[in-house]
């Protein structure tokens, strides 16, 4: 989840956006290698998830393809 937050009059707002990608778990840590540069991601089941095993560890690989995610929100009266 890409968590966006903000500030209005003085209190905090924020918003919880889904990334992108299909983990076998919860997606729970990631680190890149320092040799080849990819994203690794160890995943584990918990509570209310969809996952589909108890565990994993992915490897996300960069493809050049482009990403649409907000980059900020900005929290206004109705």
């Amino acid at each position: 989840m890409l968590l966006l937050r903000d500030e209005v009059n003085g209190k905090p707002q924020g918003a919880v956006v889904p990334l992108p990608g299909e983990f076998n778990s919860g997606a729970h840590r990631g680190k890149f290698h320092p040799i080849d540069g990819q994203l690794y991601v160890a995943g584990m089941q918990g509570w209310g998830t969809y996952a589909k095993n108890e565990g994993s560890f992915q490897r996300v690989r960069y493809t050049g393809a482009p990403v649409q995610l907000p980059t900020a929100i900005h929290s206004h009266a109705n």
